[in-house]
């Protein structure tokens, strides 16, 4: 899961370059997305590669943090919270409890996972180190946006009877929308955008 670049919305109205406005670790996480757009002629394979791409991305972080942190978390808090009591003898409050408990528990390590992107991607693609004071600010919001979503996915995959389809359709629809629209933009750049690390570091050319 990747944190959303308002682009496709701006592109209404500016220019291309001025809309891709992405913070160093967003740039560095895209660089694959957009050297795949820069480099494939086809539209039809591009689209084809981002789906496969995503859906692959978003089955294995849905089966981790669903599959299994999150009906783990539920189990041990409930062991814990009934002290190993047989199922049948567990009261109805404490199932929904362990539930609420892994409900929140999972979707805090999946934030945690994505807020490393900011260590990452200063070590990617020409990145650089952000002051402490940045990075903690970035650190925050991917975590708090991919946080958010995740409980999202959380209830569905409580609501759906602890099955896996529903978050995972539900994570494949955002991820491939947010690399949809940020094909779009890329696409639009001009010729002398030859890296994604220059996306956000090159002057604003306007583009008539």
């Amino acid at each position: 899961m990747q944190v959303s670049s308002p682009v496709l919305h701006c592109l209404a109205t500016r220019d291309a370059v001025e809309c891709i406005h992405m913070s160093p670790s967003t740039v560095a996480q895209k660089a694959a997305l957009y050297r795949l757009v820069r480099r494939e002629p086809s539209a039809a394979c591009t689209a084809g590669a981002i789906a496969a791409w995503q859906g692959a991305t978003a089955a294995a972080e849905e089966k981790y943090c669903r599959g299994f942190a999150q009906r783990a978390l539920a189990r041990v808090e409930l062991f814990v919270g009934t002290g190993g009591a047989a199922l049948a003898a567990v009261p109805a409050a404490a199932i929904v409890a362990s539930e609420l408990f892994a409900l929140f528990a999972s979707p805090a390590l999946f934030g945690a996972m994505h807020a490393e992107w900011v260590d990452v991607a200063a070590e990617r693609d020409g990145g650089t180190a952000l002051a402490e004071d940045d990075a903690a600010d970035e650190r925050a919001e991917w975590f708090w946006y991919t946080t958010t979503y995740s409980i999202a996915m959380g209830l569905l995959f409580i609501a759906s009877g602890h099955r896996l389809w529903a978050p995972i359709a539900f994570h494949v629809r955002i991820n491939i929308g947010d690399m949809f629209e940020d094909a779009a933009a890329f696409s639009a750049l001009p010729p002398e955008y030859t890296s994604a690390a220059r996306i956000a570091t090159q002057a604003t050319p306007h583009i008539g």
